[in-house]
């Protein structure tokens, strides 16, 4: 099988699990009890949430995917094997961690110690992904701009008609 075709099929599997996991759902109810005092949303409001539940259910199935089959490609671009071990971690976390931090922000309500882990254990990681992207990003970069022309360019060929091709 491809791997374009693999990635799509677990992309769907997991973004499936996610949205069914999701807190709002009947199984996710069970994983994410929401807290009590929860505000009521309107219609409106239901629809907005359940758009972002899809995206963010996709984006959570893009990133399981490219936790079982990105390996390979962040190692054969690295400059290093730390920096790609990091980089290949941050992105799946970048892409992953909204699934929990959404659910637990429901499940947690406004009580503020809770608040504050989440967001300083959410927030936080998401900082330091985007400070482990950073050697990987500039390893792969430089490689390129040492190896290889900064911008590669496309001959266009323009055909006017009657004209004669050489």
């Amino acid at each position: 099988m491809e791997t374009k075709t693999k990635a799509l099929a677990l992309t769907l599997v997991f973004a499936t699990a996610a949205f069914l996991l999701d807190g709002n759902a009947p199984l996710g109810a069970l994983l994410w009890p929401p807290a009590k005092g929860m505000p009521v949303p309107t219609s409106g409001q239901v629809a907005l949430f359940m758009v972002y539940t899809v995206l963010r259910s996709i984006v959570f199935g893009v990133g399981a995917a490219w936790l079982l089959l990105g390996w390979s490609y962040v190692r054969r671009a690295a400059a290093s094997l730390p920096s790609a071990a990091l980089a290949y971690v941050a992105v799946a976390w970048v892409t992953m961690n909204w699934v929990p931090h959404d659910n637990l922000h429901m499940a947690v309500g406004m009580d503020l110690n809770a608040l504050i882990a989440l967001e300083y254990g959410f927030h936080l990681s998401l900082m330091v992904a985007g400070l482990a992207l950073m050697p990987f990003v500039g390893g792969v970069f430089e490689q390129a701009a040492r190896g290889r022309p900064a911008a590669r360019t496309a001959t266009v060929s323009v055909r006017t008609p009657g004209a004669v091709q050489r």
